[in-house]
């Protein structure tokens, strides 16, 4: 059962207003950020959810006073069937000689979230600022709505690669240092300084993270009406829809990466922007490749 949640007339609507950045769910412990919303009628075609999503992204990219200039190439809309968990044996790790001779090679492993890549990692080779966006196209009866979102603020990431086909790109982009992880039981060691097991994706790469599903007006309306609004269930409707293209979908530009992530989502909002597993154990399944 979904915990009881404050009705309007006593606490107001269950969102916080953060300026330059939309509406942030907060009536449950994991929270979601609604940058904006459209209604369109049935015939809406992707095309024309394509060109609006990216006016909107051009228009959060101006808010966050930056000068770049993105460039979007067409792509039909994932569905919730393209992303299934991945489960190699192996997976690889970059990372520069500093962080293994300090960190990893004494079994201190970083997690990150969502929000530590797209903000405190600005500056890193591997920073993207649209990490955890996402936008919803969804069918409702006769409608189509477009949800743009930010979301994934419940869980921590460790992020790897999935073979060594890129490898000269990569130790020049992180560091010269490769590791090779067998994945079955480093996760099941890892797995024992978290309280939920963890989900292995391959990452997908589209310039415009947009997914499309079909949902009952009762998905995004409240009770006893029906009539589409911004509130508990049209928030969680959000949250669920762009939940794995959020999480597990980024830019063309990041392609060579060839991302596998490891997730460790809570039940709630993740306390601190990164976690820090200090267990040399974990080393066991790692090995140093050069």
């Amino acid at each position: 059962m979904p915990p009881k949640l404050p009705e309007y007339g006593s606490s107001g609507p269950p969102f916080e207003f953060l300026s330059n950045v939309g509406l942030k769910y907060i009536g449950e412990p994991q929270s979601i950020i609604i940058r904006g919303f459209a209604v369109g009628p049935s015939n809406l075609t992707f095309r024309e959810v394509f060109e609006l999503a990216a006016a909107q992204s051009e228009f959060s990219n101006d808010s966050d006073d930056s000068d770049e200039e993105d460039h979007y190439e067409f792509s039909e809309p994932f569905r919730k069937e393209d992303f299934k968990p991945y489960n190699p044996n192996y997976v690889y790790k970059y990372l520069s000689l500093q962080d293994w001779n300090k960190f990893v090679s004494k079994g201190s492993f970083r997690l990150g979230s969502l929000t530590d890549f797209r903000e405190n990692e600005a500056d890193a080779p591997s920073a993207d600022k649209f990490e955890g966006c996402a936008v919803a196209f969804v069918d409702v009866a006769d409608k189509k709505i477009v949800v743009f979102a930010i979301s994934g603020f419940d869980t921590y990431i460790f992020s790897t690669s999935r073979d060594l086909t890129e490898q000269n790109y990569m130790r020049e982009k992180f560091g010269p240092v490769v590791l090779r992880i067998k994945l079955k039981p480093f996760l099941k060691r890892l797995s024992k300084h978290f309280s939920h097991s963890p989900v292995v994706h391959r990452v997908l790469y589209r310039d415009m993270k947009l997914i499309h599903e079909q949902v009952s007006v009762f998905d995004v309306s409240e009770p006893p009406h029906a009539t589409i609004g911004v509130g508990h269930n049209f928030a969680r409707m959000t949250r669920r829809v762009v939940r794995n293209a959020s999480l597990y979908a980024k830019p063309v530009a990041f392609s060579r990466e060839r991302e596998i992530r490891i997730a460790f989502s809570l039940s709630e909002d993740v306390p601190e922007p990164f976690r820090i597993v200090v267990d040399p154990e974990l080393l066991k399944h790692v090995r140093r490749l050069r």
